[in-house]
């Protein structure tokens, strides 16, 4: 063999081999990156502090800073612009300069104190405390007559027309099947005061014991927030002093005018 042809071969053997190991080098850059990723990843969450939630709600609604115990919060408050089934929601502006859209609070009857979770999702709309929307009037909502005579427009017209009133309710009552429900029965009850209509009570129906398993009350506080409480329609006849103990909740929970 000549010396030409075995440098040939040698300098061939020597190429690839550079080359190969090239080749392995750049198959690695990705395996590095992605160790030097997950290394990050890892020295972030060991060396980062946990934050715990603030255990107060807080934000306006109507011009005026409300605070809640976040205990009493099943699910978390909305505040203005993005909704919360928008992944967005997160990036709201949050506490107590900025507006709440609505709060949801969970209730044990007649202490209100804050209520159980577990209870909460097992029992759902039968739960045996009190279920408490909060939110600012928007539109008519405060108008409850306008909210009475939806209700009942909604009602079958033989039973709807007329009305009776309730002595041990103290409270005025129309039964019949709502036409939006498939014709499930319902009762829309109603308290007047001097001509005005004070609060509006919805109470849904089974066919199966007990018949009417939870009632919805809506009233209005101070003129400017929208309160929708639902309960058990065995706390029905107690709804004048569930609304007292309400008002006061809310009335404790003002802490200030708004900025």
């Amino acid at each position: 063999m000549t010396t030409f042809k075995v440098l040939a071969i040698w300098l061939y053997r020597f190429v690839w081999s550079v080359l190969r190991i090239f080749s392995g080098l750049l198959l690695l850059i990705p395996a590095v990156v992605f160790v030097a990723h997950i290394a990050d990843r890892i020295e972030r969450s060991t060396t980062s502090t946990y934050v715990p939630p603030d255990p107060i709600v807080c934000g306006k609604m109507a011009g005026m800073v409300y605070e809640f115990p976040r205990v009493y919060f099943p699910f978390w408050p909305e505040y203005e612009e993005k909704s919360s089934f928008d992944p967005d929601f997160i990036n709201n502006k949050r506490g107590c300069d900025a507006n709440l859209r609505s709060v949801f609070l969970a209730m044990a009857w007649p202490t209100l104190e804050p209520a159980k979770d577990r209870l909460i999702f097992e029992q759902g709309l039968e739960h045996e405390g009190l279920l408490v929307a909060i939110s600012p009037i928007f539109a008519k909502e405060g108008d409850l007559r306008l909210g009475r005579d939806y209700l009942l427009s909604r009602l079958n017209h033989e039973v709807g027309k007329g009305f009776t009133y309730d002595e041990w309710l103290k409270l005025y009552l129309v039964e019949g099947e709502d036409k939006l429900l498939g014709g499930k029965r319902k009762r829309v009850y109603w308290s007047e005061d001097s001509g005005e209509i004070t609060s509006v009570i919805e109470c849904l129906w089974r066919p199966r014991e007990p018949n009417f398993y939870t009632c919805e009350m809506t009233f209005v506080v101070f003129g400017q927030l929208y309160v929708k409480a639902r309960m058990l329609p065995g706390k029905l006849v107690q709804w004048p002093k569930i609304r007292l103990a309400l008002e006061v909740f809310i009335n404790k929970s003002r802490t200030r005018g708004g900025v």
